[in-house]
């Protein structure tokens, strides 16, 4: 609709009833794309809402039933239900618009191609070349998030030492040293959050800029050559960049999301490994009664 809007202002004769299709074809583009956004966003929440309930619904009914938590300590328990539930609601909220990119960003080169020839090639290729760097950073995402875990575990579970026997800290003094222990683990969970933040800011600022980079590469690499371009070819070609930019900007949340739940699932299946507290039935009563 671009192109054809651009070529018609270029065109020395009027037609009315043309433009006004032009307009009107226009407009309902974009209506469609809203609407289609918005419901999107929509499904992905309500899924994203029932997953974290159904998961928290699973944890909290084996918690109930656990004979010991051999290994685990109680703040990571109280982690599991808390922080790694809301990762799987966003995996399942903004995780699922990974897979759109791929298909706009081949949608894109083969109409860029449609329109520039084989020069067309160059600007989604530098798009394609981006989702390698997001697999890297998916990686270190991952990393970063599992030791992140295990320092928030570790604070969790000496917060709940502090809050238990807080009676014996305050009788031998023991406050200090506590409190310092306390705020080495939160230095070395915000040093961790922090490697985590510079990379994740990176991804995010890089994306506006690919946009330009393959502009100028395909323009450049077009004239060069020798071939013609009009205003109608560029600016249709610039706007199914900007298309394909949205799929490029929500890569590296979607990525995050997706690699902050691998760890949570991780997690839970660990969790679910646990042993349980077996009941049978008492044969003089109803109830059921737990054996130990």
């Amino acid at each position: 609709m671009v192109k054809h809007l651009l070529e018609y202002t270029q065109a020395t004769e009027s037609n009315l009833q043309y433009s006004l299709l032009l307009v009107l074809g226009l407009l309902l583009t974009e209506v469609v794309r809203s609407w289609s956004l918005a419901l999107t966003w929509a499904l992905n929440y309500r899924t994203g809402v029932r997953l974290r309930g159904a998961i928290l619904t699973m944890a909290f009914k084996k918690i109930l039933k656990l004979k010991n938590i051999k290994e685990k300590s109680l703040g990571e328990l109280i982690n599991i239900c808390s922080n790694d539930g809301q990762r799987m609601f966003e995996a399942a909220a903004v995780g699922s618009l990974l897979a759109g990119g791929p298909v706009v960003a081949i949608l894109g080169m083969i109409y860029n191609v449609i329109i520039l020839g084989p020069t067309g090639f160059l600007g989604s290729a530098v798009f394609i070349l981006f989702y390698p760097t997001m697999m890297f950073v998916s990686r270190l995402t991952a990393y970063f998030r599992r030791k992140c875990v295990a320092a928030t575990d570790d604070r969790v579970q000496k917060m709940n030492e502090v809050l238990t026997y807080i009676k014996f800290i305050k009788m031998y003094a023991w406050v200090k040293a506590f409190s310092q222990s306390v705020q080495k683990i939160r230095e070395e969970e915000r040093r961790i959050l922090e490697k985590a933040g510079y990379f994740q800011s990176i991804t995010v600022g890089v994306a506006p800029i690919v946009v330009v980079i393959a502009s100028v590469v395909t323009f450049s690499v077009h004239m060069t050559l020798g071939f013609d371009l009009t205003a109608a070819q560029a600016f249709t070609v610039v706007t199914v960049f900007n298309s394909m930019t949205f799929a490029l900007k929500v890569t590296p949340f979607s990525v995050k999301s997706l690699s902050e739940a691998s760890v949570a699932v991780d997690r839970f299946k660990v969790s679910d490994s646990l042993p349980l507290l077996c009941v049978r039935s008492c044969p003089w009563h109803n109830s059921l009664l737990p054996v130990l």
